[in-house]
């Protein structure tokens, strides 16, 4: 009697679901934007991909969210990485945390090496730019013209 039960609530569920979908309320493709609009900011098109996978969104509704995305890859990597560190690594034992962050957000490894190299870049330029500058004059403060 309890797997006739359990049998009767399954087909009464699936039957639900599949007069929710054909009136509307349920629509995979608006579930996939949803999810990677919400979690864009915050992750790349890998751990992206695998919330999808995680709610069954495959096909063609997760790669059509997924590529609404995936110009902003690079910007969206370097706003994680500036949010959580930002500064450049001092040493490589530095440099192996940030990449394993970026890693496990699922941003992709040309992404990654591109943002640490940047903001390396970034870092060196502004040691030169202190080392030039009037040692009486902070280049973290804005100028009052005195």
């Amino acid at each position: 009697p309890g797997l006739m039960l359990a049998q009767d609530h399954l087909s009464l569920v699936t039957k639900a679901l599949d007069e929710l979908a054909a009136a509307g309320w349920l629509n995979e493709q608006r579930a996939a934007e949803q999810l990677v609009q919400a979690r864009a900011a915050r992750y790349g098109q890998r751990r992206l991909r695998q919330l999808l996978s995680q709610r069954a969104i495959d096909g063609d509704a997760a790669a059509a969210s997924l590529a609404a995305v995936r110009d902003t890859e690079l910007d969206r990597a370097r706003s994680v990485w500036l949010k959580r560190f930002g500064e450049p690594a001092s040493d490589l034992r530095e440099k192996a945390r940030q990449q394993r962050f970026l890693a496990a957000r699922g941003f992709e490894g040309s992404v990654i090496d591109r943002v640490l190299k940047e903001a390396a870049q970034r870092g060196r330029q502004t040691e030169r730019d202190i080392d030039a500058a009037d040692p009486g004059v902070s280049p973290w403060l804005p100028d009052t013209g005195d």
